[in-house]
Formats: structure tokens, C-alpha cells, sequence
């Protein structure tokens, strides 16, 4: 019988400049997750991998992977994400 497992990625970590009540909100998120048995870093993730694809066809880089050292005009991007936490059961 042959298995088909998924290929496991190494994992690296990024640090993010979050406001306060965010940070808070997504803390109290994580634990939710954790009572309730779900990986919260999988939903997170998964927002993550929505939110570099609809930045890459804003900037217009949609065949490119690689993100470029200039943020946005202003000089800082936005990310506004939700988690369906219902989703991860």
C-alpha cells in the first residue's frame, strides 16, 4: 500500500509589529485553539498564504515569490486578517 503523506516544510520563524489589541485578540485566539484541539498555526498560515498572494498582484508581481524590500508608498502595509477557526476541525 502506498501512503501519500504531505510534505512537511521546515519551519522558520517571522516577527510581525502588531498593535497591542491585536496582538492581544490573536492570543486569546490561540488559546481558544488549543482548548478546542485546533492548530491555530495552520489558520494562520493559511491567511498569511491568502494575504502574499493578493499583496503580490497589488504590487503586481504575481508571478514572483520573492518579496521586494519596499513597502507601500506610505511606507508601512496593512494586514487585516480573520480566522475561520471553525474551519480547522
Amino acid at each position: 500500500m502506498k501512503l501519500k503523506l504531505p510534505t512537511v516544510e521546515d519551519l522558520k520563524q517571522f516577527n510581525v509589529r502588531l498593535p497591542e489589541s491585536l496582538k492581544v485578540e490573536l492570543t486569546q485566539l490561540r488559546e481558544q485553539c488549543e482548548r478546542e484541539h485546533r492548530d491555530f498555526n495552520a489558520a494562520i498560515t493559511a491567511t498569511l498564504r491568502d494575504f502574499a498572494e493578493s499583496l503580490r498582484g497589488e504590487l503586481g508581481t504575481h508571478n514572483r515569490k520573492v518579496a521586494s524590500n519596499s513597502a507601500s508608498e506610505n511606507g508601512a502595509i496593512s494586514l487585516v486578517a480573520s480566522l475561520d477557526i471553525g474551519a480547522l476541525k
